[in-house]
């Protein structure tokens, strides 16, 4: 918790922080790729030893897997202060934040309701439908040209 509060600094870095501060949570966003990669792995052991059922449910976690990877990924290159410094102000930082909003928290919750709707309410939702709704938001969600991006 206390280095995933000092890695939204890493979008900072160009707005003129001591060297210290600077170091410090560059530290942070390089470190916190521990524990991301560590529960990535995880989760990647769980869906290979589970029974696999390819549902809508499974497919919004399977792509917040992928978002949080990609998402993760992009937040470790702008750990490093220089690399940082010379995307500042470019579509690169656009495109890592908005992969792990939508990555991090409208996959999940999209996977959530698919999976809990049906044993709160009683009532089945269309698969099919479900799924459109999986890829119409994973492509205006990662499309070059999305307004998301």
């Amino acid at each position: 918790m206390i280095l995933g509060f000092g890695v939204w600094v890493h979008h900072m870095f160009a707005v003129g922080l001591p060297n210290t501060a600077l170091s410090f949570f560059s530290a942070a966003s390089i470190v916190i790729a521990i524990p991301s990669a560590v529960a990535v792995f995880a989760w990647l052991a769980t869906i290979a030893t589970g029974r696999l059922v390819i549902n809508t449910a499974f497919m919004y976690f399977a792509g917040f897997v992928a978002l949080f990877v990609i998402g993760g990924v992009s937040g470790f290159m702008t750990g490093s202060v220089p690399v940082d410094w010379q995307l500042t102000d470019t579509y690169f930082v656009v495109a890592h934040i908005h992969y792990v909003l939508i990555g991090i928290n409208l996959f999940p919750v999209m996977g959530g309701i698919v999976f809990w709707f049906p044993k709160m309410t009683g009532r089945m939702m269309d698969e099919r439908l479900g799924k459109w709704s999986f890829w119409t938001t994973s492509l205006a969600s990662t499309w070059p040209s999305s307004p998301c991006i």
